[in-house]
């Protein structure tokens, strides 16, 4: 198949899956054509597969096509767009968060200190659209080739805005020394070194596949001087022979904060994979915790809207450690067309 067909196909996979369960009790191939009619902006030789009062409305406002679709299904249920919906923060919008699933995220990228010249002369000269999210961070539409207009890694880091936001709850602290304990690809601790350049930084992870692709991210982003670890802390303590200012512990979770981009979980997530992720999470945070310093800090996050796994894991340290909180925020991304996320800082006491 050619780009075109490879585009469109993924578009009707997508179309499908974002509708969740939202409506049931009908054909596979009409799911795939509601999907279409809503989550389109753009239209394609295939547009002739739909009825014609949906082809008439497909450029309204999504407000008058969900309309639209209830009165063709009178089974359409936007409250079961997302999954577990009662597991789902209180903060959180549910009409404006489920409808934010009809489309697909920007990107976004952070620009890194004493770039910001250079990557605007470089948009403008290749003439790509953006707008600016927030201070030394540009948004895209999807599918923008950044790379080949900027030095992706080096000048600019891919990173959500939301991602991004958690580096506000840093102006409360001056660390000395940081430990990323699940850093995964390393976005915070490149976010962290950039913040506190005089920091003394570990990073750790689990999966040594996982630490290889973060070294070579850090060699990119310039970033030398850190120590690497393997460590599990779902399966054990890691005895340093430090502690840390701050310990950073962005947890493996359910990600539903992010499934605008991978929107086959609105259809497969269940109950069950949530309360394994809760069990994952104070398992990590029992064996990490204890690495603070004497008056340091704990930064919690986790790209999930779920409160068992926000203010919950939260209760769990204040009920168990010597812990107060300094600062929490759920980063609303569904507002700005970006990922949501929980973060909370806290210090040990």
């Amino acid at each position: 198949m050619g780009g075109t067909d490879r585009k469109w196909i993924r578009h009707f996979t997508f179309s499908y899956f974002r509708l969740g369960k939202s409506l049931t009790g009908i054909p596979v191939e009409d799911g795939i054509k509601a999907g279409l009619f809503l989550c389109s902006v753009e239209t394609g030789a295939w547009i002739d597969l739909l009825q014609e009062d949906l082809i008439a409305a497909i450029n309204k406002p999504l407000s008058e096509k969900l309309q639209i679709l209830r009165t063709t299904y009178n089974t359409f249920d936007t409250g079961q767009i997302f999954p577990l919906p009662k597991e789902i923060a209180q903060d959180i919008d549910m009409t404006d968060f489920a409808a934010s699933h009809l489309h697909q995220p920007d990107v976004f990228i952070r620009i890194r200190p004493g770039k910001k010249e250079i990557v605007f002369s470089a948009l403008n000269k290749k003439e790509i659209a953006f707008y600016e999210a927030d201070e030394n961070c540009l948004a895209f539409e999807p599918d923008t080739k950044l790379d080949e207009a900027l030095s992706v890694g080096k000048d600019v880091i891919i990173q959500d805005l939301s991602s991004q936001k958690v580096s506000d709850l840093f102006r409360h602290i001056a660390p000395k020394n940081i430990w990323d304990c699940c850093a995964g690809s390393g976005g915070k601790s490149i976010l962290a070194k950039d913040i506190f350049p005089g920091a003394q930084l570990y990073v750790s992870d689990s999966r040594e596949n996982i630490l290889h692709n973060l070294s070579k991210r850090f060699r990119e982003a310039g970033i030398e001087d850190y120590q690497l670890l393997i460590a599990d802390l779902a399966k054990e303590k890691l005895q340093l022979a430090e502690k840390f200012d701050l310990v950073i512990c962005d947890v493996p979770c359910s990600g539903s904060g992010t499934w605008g981009r991978s929107p086959e979980n609105l259809v497969y997530f269940t109950e069950k994979k949530l309360d394994h992720y809760i069990a994952l999470q104070k398992k990590i945070i029992e064996n990490a915790i204890p690495q603070v310093n004497d008056n340091g800090y704990f930064l919690y996050i986790t790209c999930s809207v779920y409160a068992k796994e926000n203010d919950g894991a939260i209760n769990f340290i204040l009920q168990n450690f010597p812990f107060k909180v300094v600062e929490k925020k759920l980063l609303k991304g569904y507002e700005h067309r970006a990922d949501t996320m929980f973060a909370a800082l806290l210090q040990k006491i």
